[in-house]
């Protein structure tokens, strides 16, 4: 394959080596129960890692229960995430290979039994008993902080 030489050679992403060029790109699966992974979601990459991807990035991993959306996507602002997220690395590595997660936070959207968008109308803030605008950035940094420090226990 002249026109692409590169595509099925190995590339290095700081400390890891990517088997390949062929990345999955982050998308929902949906396939998640109750904010964890699932077995069927561990099978979904697998059969991605089978058929040759180098490197997936499992996407929307909630990392704050303020805007994780109940149902099939996936949390990771508890330890009970791990077990299914371990379920889902091991699936694709045991291809060759490797997965990172794309984190979501929504911003200043918030899940009121349907998703509603922060206005910057004061009254509407007050629905949701707080104020969104000097809060967020701080709440962001914590949230993330919390979700790093927590994948590295494991």
């Amino acid at each position: 394959m002249t026109q692409f030489p590169h595509l099925f050679s190995p590339i290095r992403l700081g400390p890891t080596t990517i088997k390949n060029r062929i990345v999955s790109l982050p998308h929902g699966t949906r396939l998640g129960s109750g904010g964890n992974s699932t077995e069927r979601e561990a099978l979904y990459f697998a059969e991605k890692a089978k058929g040759g991807t180098g490197l997936i990035i499992h996407g929307a991993l909630m990392m704050d229960e303020t805007t994780w959306m109940p149902g099939a996507y996936v949390r990771v602002d508890r330890d009970e995430c791990i077990p299914g997220l371990r379920r889902v690395a091991d699936s694709v590595h045991q291809y060759g290979t490797r997965i990172i997660g794309q984190l979501l936070h929504l911003g200043r959207q918030r899940y009121v039994g349907s998703f509603m968008p922060v206005s910057m109308f004061r009254p509407f803030l007050s629905l949701f008993g707080e104020k969104a605008h000097g809060k967020l950035n701080w709440r962001i940094s914590r949230d993330w902080s919390r979700v790093t420090g927590e994948a590295r226990r494991e």
